[in-house]
C-alpha cells in the first residue's frame, strides 16, 4: 500500500518491499538483514502516531538511526457529554491502548536481552 502510494501519487520509486515479520520486532529485523547490504544506517521511519514510540525502539535496537515521522492525527474535535459515557468504542480503544502499551514493554525488554 505505502509502495504504490509513493509510486502513483509522488512518482518515487520503491527499491524495497519487505513483508516479513509477524510482529515489528521481526519486521525491523527483516529490514536490518535487507538494507545492511546496502550499507543503509539511517531510516525514515513512517507510520502512526500510536505506534511510533514502539516502533523506533524496535528499529534503534537493530541498530539503525531512526528519524520518525508519524503520519496525520485525525483532527480534534470539541468533548460532549456522550463522551464520558462507557460504551462498546471506549472499550475497543482501551483495548488497544493496553496492546499498545505491552507491545511497547516486550519491545523494551528484548531490546535489552
Amino acid at each position: 500500500m505505502g509502495a504504490e502510494l509513493l509510486k502513483e501519487e509522488f512518482q518515487v520509486p520503491v527499491r524495497w518491499v519487505i513483508g516479513e515479520g509477524r510482529d515489528i520486532n521481526e519486521s525491523a529485523g527483516a529490514v536490518r538483514r535487507i538494507l545492511s547490504v546496502a550499507g543503509i544506517e539511517n531510516i525514515a521511519l513512517v507510520t502512526r502516531p500510536m505506534h511510533m514510540p514502539r516502533a523506533v525502539v524496535a528499529f534503534e535496537n537493530v541498530g539503525f538511526t531512526v528519524y520518525s515521522a508519524p503520519t496525520t492525527l485525525r483532527p480534534e474535535r470539541s468533548l460532549y457529554t456522550p463522551d464520558f459515557i462507557p460504551s462498546n468504542r471506549g472499550f475497543g480503544l482501551a483495548k488497544r491502548a493496553m496492546n499498545e502499551w505491552r507491545g511497547r514493554l516486550l519491545t523494551w525488554l528484548l531490546g535489552r536481552i
